[in-house]
């Protein structure tokens, strides 16, 4: 007994004496970035840990501690925000392989997105990355131009009807569903020739699907998922199919957590990219044999049956979101800014006098609809902060970094740093692409689709796609009768706040979605 109390003594003191020195000792007295500046610890169990992906939080310190700064999180881990270009082409350029994604975060991407290329790191992620690129290639994605004017089309068709009782008014839209719809459709068939319709039923199961996912981003479930997925084997669990099966009984055992929508939500999609297989092995589907498309790669590459739903999953999800991220965004700070929609006009009609449909082409050489994309995206990155985490004891910028050692790359402060881009860094401005600043540098100082070798494989889809949309949104908005009825949102329709005070919740982590579903008024103008 005297023997058990010992042991049990012995093992709560080595305990306490563990989080004092994990808490206090080790970073104010032994840790090598004790020396940086950073915010206090704030919570003492906590640190910053609920506040490291907040955009707007790292914009705050970045302004108040610099480009290089420690954060502590939660025990008293720690982290380093790196954003200066040195450290950039460090991390995410020249040394990318040892500066993989932390092991929590790559847990709930594969349960949000699949196991596929976000999950896979080092060699692995550079072969399938090298497998991949030709279905991203600019002479492949030529073939997106009439699956996008076909999508474009029906929206266009779908914001006429709902404005009908009041064209010239217009009406309060909330757009966010409707352009993720839309986003839906567009992927899914460019992507895997698969027709998906979402724009035409408005219950589309897979659609509800992929809005269920979304709640994994949503606080405080992101934490909850943190806190599960650092768990040993906690991830392989929520993804099973015993944990799929017995989710209604998990959400009464796991007090509060959102497993049941999630898992029935991740399930479905599942099901429907293995029907996407499916269809493709059974020779229904009808791509060209000229198509680089991705499961053609995939199946080139001997990938077996059961991972390639997976990537499936993976590229719905990423090209998506992004997509519908990014468009709604871009819509958002046009509503703001109606004299750069008559610029947009403008500048689109000669396209629109000879035909209703731009080419890739055409639109890659308009400079204005180049300086709003470019704007938008700078502003708004479909992912504001990522996070990895070093494989080894590594000198970066300077600074010495642990080990095991979170980084933190903050995009969005990344791309306001007022040191490149001035006091106005966060205002809608864009003519300052017309006038670059002299300290720019385009790979790292505007970086909404991150850099290097993780970067995002579909940015040039994203970019054309955006291009595309939102020239044929704004031509819709002309009040001048054209030759050729423009299939486009602009052109045909005017956007503006539902109020002047209007700012978009934005509660959602990861990717930056509105979480309010976008509201802006809408009116027709042709």
């Amino acid at each position: 007994m005297a023997h058990a109390r010992i042991l049990l003594y012995s093992g709560a003191i080595y305990v306490v004496s563990k989080l004092i020195y994990r808490l206090f000792l080790y970073r104010w007295y032994f840790s090598p970035l004790r020396h940086l500046p950073g915010p206090s610890m704030g919570n003492p169990i906590l640190g910053r840990s609920t506040q490291i992906a907040d955009p707007k939080v790292n914009k705050e310190w970045v302004r108040k501690y610099g480009a290089c700064f420690r954060v502590v999180g939660l025990l008293g881990t720690e982290a380093i925000v790196c954003m200066t270009p040195e450290a950039l082409e460090q991390i995410l350029v020249r040394d990318w392989i040892y500066y993989p994604r932390p092991r929590f975060l790559r847990n709930i991407l594969w349960l949000a997105a699949g196991r596929g290329l976000f999950t896979a790191i080092g060699n692995e992620h550079k072969r399938l990355r090298t497998l991949l690129d030709p279905a991203f290639s600019r002479l492949n994605l030529n073939s997106f131009e009439d699956v996008s004017s076909t999508s474009i089309e029906r929206l266009v068709e779908i914001f006429r009807d709902l404005l009908d009782s009041n064209p010239a008014g217009g009406e309060v839209l909330e757009l966010y569903d409707l352009v993720s719809k839309l986003s839906l459709d567009i992927i899914c068939e460019g992507l895997f020739d698969q027709t998906v319709g979402s724009l035409n039923d408005p219950n589309n199961s897979l659609f509800n699907a992929f809005e269920g996912l979304r709640k994994i981003e949503i606080e405080p479930n992101f934490w909850w998922f943190i806190v599960s997925t650092t768990t040993p084997g906690a991830a392989r669990f929520l993804g099973s199919r015993f944990a799929n099966r017995y989710r209604h009984w998990l959400s009464y055992i796991l007090i509060s957590s959102p497993v049941e929508a999630f898992s029935d939500a991740m399930w479905q999609v599942r099901k429907a990219s293995s029907s996407i297989l499916e269809t493709r092995r059974s020779g229904s589907a009808g791509v060209g044999e000229e198509r680089k498309d991705i499961l053609r790669l995939l199946m080139r590459d001997g990938t077996v049956d059961e991972d390639i739903p997976e990537h499936i999953r993976t590229f719905i999800s990423a090209g998506k979101q992004t997509l519908s991220t990014t468009l709604s965004w871009t819509l958002y700070l046009l509503a703001k800014d109606l004299e750069s929609q008559r610029r947009l006009r403008e500048e689109l009609r000669p396209i629109f006098e000879t035909r209703n449909t731009p080419t890739f082409r055409d639109l890659n050489g308009l400079q204005w609809l180049n300086c709003v994309i470019s704007e938008s995206l700078r502003l708004n990155p479909p992912v504001p902060v990522i996070a990895r985490t070093a494989s080894k004891t590594s000198l970066v910028d300077g600074v010495l970094i642990p080990k095991g050692t979170l980084i933190i790359i903050p995009l969005e402060a990344i791309n306001t740093w007022t040191d490149v881009w001035g006091p106005d860094a966060d205002e809608f401005r864009p003519s300052r692409w017309l006038d670059l600043p002299s300290n720019f540098s385009p790979a790292f100082s505007s970086v909404p689709f991150s850099t290097g070798h993780s970067s995002c494989i579909g940015r040039a889809l994203a970019t054309m796609q955006l291009k595309m949309i939102i020239a044929f949104e704004t031509l819709l908005l002309s009040c001048t009768p054209l030759t050729f009825p423009p299939r486009s949102l602009v052109f045909n329709f005017e956007f503006s706040l539902p109020n002047p005070d209007y700012i978009p919740d934005t509660s959602i982590l990861l990717i930056r979605q509105p979480q309010d579903h976008m509201p802006l008024h809408v009116r027709r103008v042709i």
